[in-house]
């Protein structure tokens, strides 16, 4: 996305310098502001109407709820305007017609396309399994960051997909991590110790997707222990243990492919369904 984004600047400055464009230039200017900030946005585009109606026939919509341009009638933009959160949620693009009280005709269509910041990976442990997934979920489109305590674990020659190698402590390392709701967390580490310090700290950040890789068992026994120290039954319960699909994955490589599949759900799919009893490998 960023590269669609990098040549639509450089048509806009194309356009700028003749004169022409200097509107167009704005409404991605504005996209790309909101990709650096991270913070969620879509372009609405007219693309079916009866007659021509007043304005650019172009709107940007802020996750925030703020606005530019205009679809060309205030009706038909707050009619999209309903539309922005399910598109931001699903991060896919929709065609929709708008009602004839938007006042731009019986058979006026708009095509709202979504951008989103580049989702983040933070993989904790950088074993087998740990670099499998972060190599998968790089070429799928996530920013990776890997951390370990170990440095001969978390380190480039080891692991060259990552886009950040952190050598930290697995609880010290979230202060200094910048967390959101477009960020995953997975815990990859090398024992319950340390899955239960990375668990019990992430479910205190706003992050979009949180899993564990092992066993129902280590489950239900680090979630007894992180709940009677006081942790988020709520956001416990939300947590993906065991990570991945059930696909009879044994090689670490196998198993990097049933993790990252179940991230692609949750970013693509139905992120809010959270399904935390899925059998799948052990650990």
């Amino acid at each position: 996305m960023e590269h669609w984004l990098d040549s639509h600047e450089r048509a806009g400055q194309n356009d700028r310098r003749r004169g022409r464009g200097r509107r167009r230039h704005h409404f991605y200017r504005r996209v790309l502001a909101a990709r650096r900030a991270r913070s969620g946005c879509a372009l609405a585009t007219l693309l079916k109407r009866r007659f021509d109606a007043t304005g650019e026939g172009r709107l940007w919509l802020g996750a925030d709820g703020s606005t530019y341009g205009s679809l060309g009638t205030s009706e038909a933009d707050l009619q999209v305007e309903e539309h922005l959160p399910e598109v931001l949620v699903c991060e896919r693009g929709l065609v929709c017609a708008l009602d004839p009280s938007a006042k731009l005709g019986e058979t006026a269509e708009v095509f709202i396309e979504p951008f989103l910041p580049e989702p983040v990976l933070y993989v904790f442990g950088g074993g087998h399994v740990g670099g499998q997934i972060c190599a998968l979920a790089k070429n799928v489109g996530f920013r990776v960051v890997l951390i370990d305590d170990r440095p001969t674990f978390a380190n480039p020659e080891r692991h060259p997909q990552a886009d950040e190698c952190l050598v930290a402590g697995m609880e010290e390392v979230f202060a200094d991590l910048p967390i959101d709701d477009q960020s995953y967390i997975i815990a990859a580490t090398r024992g319950h110790q340390h899955d239960e310090i990375v668990v019990e700290a992430a479910i205190k950040t706003p992050a979009r997707y949180i899993g564990m890789l092992g066993s129902e068992r280590k489950k239900l026994i680090l979630w007894r222990r992180i709940a009677e120290r006081g942790g988020d039954s709520q956001r416990l319960d939300a947590v993906f243990a065991p990570i991945g699909f059930n696909i009879g994955a044994d090689t670490p490589a196998e198993i990097a492919v049933s993790v990252v599949a179940e991230l692609i759900e949750q970013r693509r799919g139905t992120p809010k369904v959270w399904k935390t009893k899925r059998k799948t490998h052990g650990g």
